[in-house]
């Protein structure tokens, strides 16, 4: 693994070059697409899974409902149950969701298959969410006291998950570590996160199978594209 990215990343002090990031994550693409789809088709997987349970008790309530008060009853008790298998297939969603976005950052830093991935995600899901959540206020506080503010602190701390995932840092100490990273190149930072996102939201708008393309190029080789920004920074900061 550690061959792999050095042959990716190279040891000058000079922030990687927006032709270089492209080709090079189009390089890495090719050797770990497959694991990272895979761990969002589970992600995709797990959700669409969860729909037909919302049909059948949806249908069981109408099909059952009736006017007299045995009836009403027996909705009150069928809704309230939908209710709390809704919201329990809600937070089932959500972890399998953050689940999946771990591992995949965990298969893009250490090159690991899908099981391991996976395995060593497992243990670090609450870390993850609680910086996801930091980041989330932080930029939130920046929008609500100006636009400007917000796209600032967004950059700044755009590697905190980054920062978690490949040192270990939790917390308002990952945050910080991102800015620091960031410090000195937030315009180069800016610049190669708004191609990446013109080129996403382009994709996105052609008929029928933008979403398709988005999934199974973008998203991967967005998650390769930050990390090795991310690498880049870090090397330039040693």
């Amino acid at each position: 693994v550690n061959i792999i990215y050095f042959k990716f990343m190279d040891e000058t002090k000079k922030f990687i070059s927006i032709s270089d990031l492209f080709a090079k994550s189009f390089e890495f693409y090719k050797i770990r697409a497959i694991t990272i789809v895979c761990l969002m088709l589970f992600n995709l997987l797990i959700i669409v899974a969860m729909i037909p349970l919302g049909i059948i008790f949806a249908l069981t309530a109408f099909l059952t409902g009736g006017f007299t008060s045995a009836g009403i009853v027996f909705n009150l008790i069928l809704g309230f149950i939908t209710v709390i298998l809704v919201g329990v297939a809600v937070l089932v969603s959500l972890i399998i969701g953050l689940w999946s976005c771990v591992a995949a950052m965990f298969a893009v830093k250490g090159g690991t298959g899908i099981k391991e991935s996976l395995k060593l995600a497992w243990p670090e899901l609450a870390s993850y969410f609680w910086i996801s959540l930091l980041v989330g206020l932080a930029t939130l506080a920046g929008l609500i006291l100006l636009i400007i503010p917000g796209i600032i602190f967004s950059i700044w701390f755009s590697f905190a998950l980054w920062v978690f995932v490949a040192e270990g840092m939790k917390g308002r100490i990952a945050l910080s570590r991102s800015k620091q990273l960031v410090s000195g190149y937030w315009w180069g930072v800016f610049v190669r996160f708004f191609l990446i996102g013109v080129i996403s939201w382009l994709i996105s708008s052609i008929p029928m199978v933008g979403g398709i393309i988005n999934f199974v190029l973008v998203m991967p080789f967005s998650l390769i594209y930050g990390y090795l920004m991310y690498q880049s920074l870090k090397t330039l900061k040693q």
